[in-house]
């Protein structure tokens, strides 16, 4: 199966979509850090700091798979810590409602998954995820990262306090699972569907 979206560099013509995704609250209800909208030139901004070169961070926009490469959403990494060999997987956002299938999610996953242990050859690939967001829950277990702990009441979403969980995957891990065919899309989804089943 081909994939769904790819991942590319930033580039200028981003900016304007860049704007219209920070600036739908509904799109952006369930992130773990701060909400706040964005100028134009906030939009700018961001998207410069994403094209530069960094040793601590890298960010890819997610693109169609086509030849436009239209922007879908974004995904960083950060913290990228030599000396422990250790990144935090900062973000994956997907804005543009007809990828909201869960399979560019899962092909951001697999892709930042294979970037951090087989281009980088790092030891630990960690992030937070809300626990009230079922579906990146759900895309963890599925993909084999194990839940390190839970930081309790560490995300105030305006109304009420919420749980945010710690998750990591280790390199062994990562290609113990690749060797087992464990990453192949199909599988990965019918181990999100049966998550999801049990947890609605």
């Amino acid at each position: 199966m081909s994939s769904r979206v790819i991942f590319r560099d930033f580039r200028e013509s981003d900016i304007s979509t860049v704007f219209q995704y920070k600036n739908d609250v509904g799109l952006n209800a369930m992130i773990v850090g701060k909400y706040a909208p964005f100028s134009m030139e906030d939009a700018a901004k961001w998207v410069h700091g994403c094209m530069q070169s960094d040793p601590t961070y890298r960010f890819w926009a997610i693109a169609t798979n086509d030849e436009h490469q239209d922007l879908v959403g974004w995904l960083g990494i950060a913290k990228i810590d030599e000396y422990n060999k250790s990144v935090d997987l900062h973000s994956i956002f997907i804005g543009h409602p007809a990828f909201h299938d869960g399979l560019a999610w899962i092909e951001a996953y697999l892709f930042v998954m294979k970037y951090v242990f087989d281009t980088l050859h790092m030891h630990r690939l960690w992030g937070t995820r809300r626990v009230d967001h079922l579906q990146t829950m759900a895309i963890g277990e599925a993909l084999y990262w194990r839940q390190d702990g839970t930081l309790r009441d560490a995300k105030w979403d305006g109304s009420k306090f919420i749980d945010i969980s710690i998750h990591s995957l280790l390199h062994e891990e990562y290609f113990e699972h690749l060797a087992n065919g464990d990453y192949e899309i199909r599988k990965v989804r019918r181990r999100i569907a049966k998550y999801l089943l049990n947890h609605i």
